[in-house]
């Protein structure tokens, strides 16, 4: 009798080891089927609109800031601080070569930091390419206010140096929800996105 027993509960942990894996295993496939629908999804928009907040901390100084980034078809991308008030209205217009800063009808073209892609103003447009392009390295799943999200981490080295995007993606629309750039292994930069919409 007592055997009978524990042969039934051995089938039942194998039961219930299986049903896990199984759940598992239709969770990770689901999320590798949302990172391929997310990269197709923004290989197929021409126009972006998004407004967003960002912190950067480099060297122990940490910044904050609201944000404007727009991008209609041909043109070049244009990020546009909205806060702090402080510097309110300083634009930036950012192709594949160029940089060029604005303000009041004056501009000025400046060099790109060393890292593109990991600066306040250069982060969405390279956060957007990488989705675009990109094949992550990680693929999860996570909730954000009740919301389900896919997470993709992306890895590269740049100038021998180990450079991480991490990016959350709402499930249902695949508009960005937040994301984290880290240098080093340190977080650098990280963004909240308060609207987006992509056509």
């Amino acid at each position: 009798m007592v055997g009978i027993v524990k042969k039934r509960l051995l089938a039942a942990l194998l039961l219930i080891a299986a049903l896990t894996g199984l759940t598992a295993c239709k969770s990770y496939g689901n999320a590798k089927k949302a990172a391929g629908d997310v990269q197709k999804f923004y290989s197929g928009i021409s126009a972006v609109s998004s407004k967003y907040k960002i912190t950067s901390d480099f060297n122990e100084r940490v910044n904050e800031f609201t944000l404007n980034y727009t991008k209609k078809k041909e043109e070049n991308a244009t990020v546009t601080v909205l806060e702090p008030k402080e510097i309110s209205g300083i634009s930036a217009k950012i192709s594949q070569d160029t940089l060029e800063l604005s303000y009041e009808g004056s501009s000025l073209a400046v060099a790109f930091p060393e890292i593109r892609g990991y600066s306040p103003l250069e982060a969405l447009p390279g956060i957007l390419l990488e989705l675009k392009n990109g094949v992550p390295a990680e693929v999860g799943s996570e909730k954000i206010s009740g919301d389900e999200c896919v997470t993709l981490t992306y890895e590269e080295k740049v100038e021998k140096q180990a450079v991480t995007k991490r990016i959350w993606i709402d499930e249902k629309t695949l508009f960005p929800v937040k994301a984290e750039l880290y240098t080093g292994g340190s977080a650098v930069l990280s963004l909240e996105f308060l609207t987006f919409s992509a056509e």
